[in-house]
């Protein structure tokens, strides 16, 4: 018969983690998240949970395990981490972790793409500033990813507001890791606005010093936004570079939440230097993923792409389906500042093919959502926070 220290140490899974290291383990496991080694982390996290700890060290573990997961693109398994958190806060409320919880749950949002994921980043930030003292960690997550979900609904101005603010929080003694990450994100959002010089300051920051830290997950996305601003000042060998960099990375770190953008621009690359085949694989490519991981955006963008390569090749039927697809798949998810475009675009499309009165329809739609989104900004006012 076993004794009583060994059935112990059987039961939770890891024979280093008994009750009296449960603080240690927990400072450990955020660590390594902090340092990226997101693996380890997840292994470390399981085998907390396997303890008998309090219900809010739980709560604490299961945020943190969420965050890992994410970071690996295991959406599915972070939000069931935060649903844990979640319901753990019925039997030990906590202000503080309420507030992670909601963190995480804007940024699985934001992810996925979703409608809600402003409104939802709000609501965190919101409630975030209402604790006292402001926890800053946090409050910079909760800005990132209220910047990321402007930047993907094409509110650049407020994008590039709210990294600034987050660059600002942080401070000086914000770790190397997060502000590399923060530079990659704000490049998008200038890139966006035409300040293509700031952009490339910033995403080629971003680039040297995750490279540097070898995050590798978090390298393949800051390549493609380098990748990206390369392309818009026309210095097509460079960007072709970094984007091939930045698939590679997510082949060796089988990342494929978000791998669809990589493809996406990969496929632009290579419709601006006129090799339509390989672009038209680049964006089929893009599908799979992002039907598969769910990401509306980039299911519109691989279609409205399939659409603009079948226009260039010649096969308007082709062209017109896609176009469709891309804008019924907008109008369903609510993204009117890229629905908007869409029509734009295609109105563009069918007037060079000399479809004047297909082309004013979608052109009188634009104009629509343009005047619509207008109006809705001027009812809801400013946001809470």
């Amino acid at each position: 018969m076993m004794s009583r220290g060994r059935q112990k140490r059987q039961r939770t899974g890891h024979p280093d983690l008994l009750p009296s290291k449960q603080t240690d383990a927990t400072h450990e496991l955020e660590r390594l998240c902090s340092s990226g080694r997101y693996e380890q982390a997840i292994t470390l996290g399981e085998s907390i949970l396997e303890l008998e700890t309090s219900a809010p060290n739980q709560g604490a573990v299961r945020i943190l395990l969420a965050t890992a997961n994410i970071q690996l693109g295991r959406i599915d398994r972070g939000e069931q981490m935060v649903a844990g958190s979640r319901a753990q806060l019925a039997t030990a409320p906590d202000p503080a972790t309420l507030v992670e919880c909601m963190a995480v749950e804007a940024s699985i949002a934001q992810i996925r793409q979703q409608a809600n994921a402003i409104r939802l980043a709000e609501d965190a930030l919101y409630t975030c500033r209402k604790l006292n003292p402001i926890p800053s960690r946090l409050e910079v997550q909760i800005l990132n990813t209220l910047a990321a979900a402007n930047l993907v609904a094409g509110i650049w101005e407020q994008a590039v507001g709210f990294y600034e603010q987050a660059i600002e929080r942080a401070g000086p003694l914000f770790d190397l890791r997060r502000r590399a990450k923060l530079m990659g994100d704000v490049s998008i959002a200038y890139r966006e606005l035409g300040r293509l010089d700031r952009s490339i300051q910033f995403a080629t920051r971003s680039v040297e010093i995750l490279e540097t830290l070898r995050d590798l997950v978090a390298l393949a996305r800051s390549e493609n936004n380098l990748g990206l601003t390369l392309m818009a000042v026309g210095d097509l060998d460079s960007a072709r570079t970094h984007l091939e960099r930045s698939l590679e990375l997510c082949h060796a770190t089988n990342l494929e939440m978000g791998r669809s953008h990589v493809l996406l621009s990969l496929c632009e690359l290579n419709a601006m230097e006129e090799k339509y085949a390989p672009a038209r694989d680049f964006a089929q490519q893009a599908l799979v993923y992002a039907e598969r991981l769910q990401e509306p955006s980039s299911i519109a963008q691989a279609h409205l792409w399939l659409a603009r390569v079948a226009t260039s090749l010649g096969d308007p039927a082709i062209a017109d389906c896609e176009f469709e697809r891309a804008i019924d798949q907008l109008a369903r998810t609510g993204q009117g500042e890229e629905l908007l475009r869409s029509h734009a675009l295609y109105s563009e499309t069918l007037e060079r093919r000399g479809e004047l009165r297909r082309a004013y329809e979608h052109l009188k739609a634009a104009l629509a959502h343009a005047t619509r989104n207008r109006l809705e900004l001027a009812e809801n006012g400013p946001p809470k926070w």
